[in-house]
């Protein structure tokens, strides 16, 4: 059984907020430490998570106020409510409304492609581009509905041990990549290694590489 999707959201608030550092959350919305870490871990009786209390989920809207209170209860939305800011002059990193693995290359073989606003956070300064990224396979380093900032290389360019987006002609995916047992292919590792596997590519199969040089759930 998987993380509940309730404590995933609070997981991923706890990283932006305090980078993963239970005691620092904890202390910062007055739950105690405790009652936070066994939101992440099994109940050993029943093999099942405990929920995420109308408590905790009200100590963390008090608390953190760009926190999106319908997001953080049901899913919809982003998860702060200044998530959508955007810069619309024509200055800055350009900004593409669309989902890295769900029509990224189309996207950018496409030459009249046209940005949808950009973006001038110092985050994404050395960045060629910006999208959205879906998925947990990399969370909690880089959890879903993360905005990821893009720089194209080449893919003999790949410094093993770093996070790329990777596009093959007929998937797209974002992993750590690491030297596999042979020369010709990438060996794709995920954050979140309980949910997802490793696996191996062919280098002839990649149609493009793009490394994540920065990553927020804020634009600007």
């Amino acid at each position: 059984m998987s993380l509940p999707i309730e404590n995933q959201r609070l997981k991923d608030i706890m990283f932006f907020y305090a980078k993963n550092n239970i005691s620092k959350f904890s202390n910062d919305i007055g739950i105690s430490q405790p009652r936070i870490s066994r939101l992440f871990i099994k109940d050993k009786r029943n093999g099942t998570y405990p929920k995420l209390s109308f408590e905790i989920v009200q100590s963390v809207i008090n608390k953190f106020i760009d926190v999106n209170p319908e997001w953080l209860l049901t899913g919809s939305g982003s998860m702060l409510k200044s998530d959508t800011q955007v810069v619309v002059e024509n200055v800055g990193i350009p900004y593409f409304n669309v989902d890295f693995t769900a029509g990224f290359d189309v996207l950018f073989d496409s030459q009249s492609a046209q940005p949808d606003s950009y973006v001038t956070s110092p985050l994404f300064a050395d960045s060629e581009c910006v999208v959205k990224c879906s998925g947990d396979s990399m969370a909690p380093k880089i959890p879903n509905g993360c905005y990821i900032g893009l720089k194209k290389i080449d893919v003999d360019d790949i410094l093993f041990g770093e996070v790329y987006a990777i596009v093959t002609n007929n998937w797209r995916t974002i992993k750590y990549v690491r030297k596999a047992d042979k020369s010709n292919k990438l060996l794709l590792v995920p954050e979140n290694k309980v949910d997802y596997d490793e696996q191996e590519l062919l280098k002839s199969k990649v149609h493009s590489v793009w490394i994540v040089n920065a990553y927020g759930v804020r634009l600007n």
